[in-house]
């Protein structure tokens, strides 16, 4: 016979009365044990098997793609580690790839492809940064080209290729 239950609390306490893990009662949970440096607070993860298609965006100008996700920094000493992974495909030389951050490129060129003209190619990329905020704060992967032509990512048009590309942002206690 299968059971079903639930604990429902507003934090867990060591046998110290040190809190370890509290509740906002809205689903998200801070740990707090020790200082909490170096401590994965939270983590925010879009995932799409879309695909999207941008006609030329030359350097300097970036472009968004349609991987974007936001977080809430629980302190403005958190770093947020925004990591990447999707596929692309270019009909122009050196497509790179960054980080905007609301409406300010952070990170240029967290990825650069090569001249993969025509082929599709796996991209990943990392980038640690300093918002210096507790607002929502908006993360967005940019891209632009060397020279002309058009790229996808993860399929040609809006259609997709099933491939799974995500959007990770993990606040890092500072």
């Amino acid at each position: 016979k299968i059971m079903a239950s639930t604990i429902q609390v507003d934090k867990i306490q060591d046998t110290g009365g040190n809190t370890i893990l509290s509740s906002n009662s809205t689903g998200t949970f801070t740990y707090s044990a020790g200082t909490g440096m170096g401590k994965v607070l939270q983590v925010v993860q879009f995932v799409s098997t879309d695909g999207q298609e941008s006609n030329t965006v030359q350097q300097p100008t970036w472009a968004d793609t349609f991987l974007t996700a936001s977080i809430t920094p629980s302190a403005a000493t958190s770093k947020i580690l925004v990591s990447y992974v999707t596929q692309a495909n270019c009909l122009a030389d050196f497509p790179a790839f960054g980080v905007k951050r609301d409406s300010t490129v952070v990170a240029d060129g967290t990825s650069w492809l090569g001249n993969i003209t025509t082929l599709w190619a796996n991209v990943s990329g990392q980038y640690l940064d300093s918002p210096s905020t507790t607002s929502s704060t908006t993360y967005t992967i940019v891209w632009n080209n060397y020279s002309s032509g058009k790229t996808s990512w993860n399929g040609w048009g809006s259609a997709g290729n099933g491939s799974t590309q995500t959007l990770t942002l993990m606040e890092i206690g500072a």
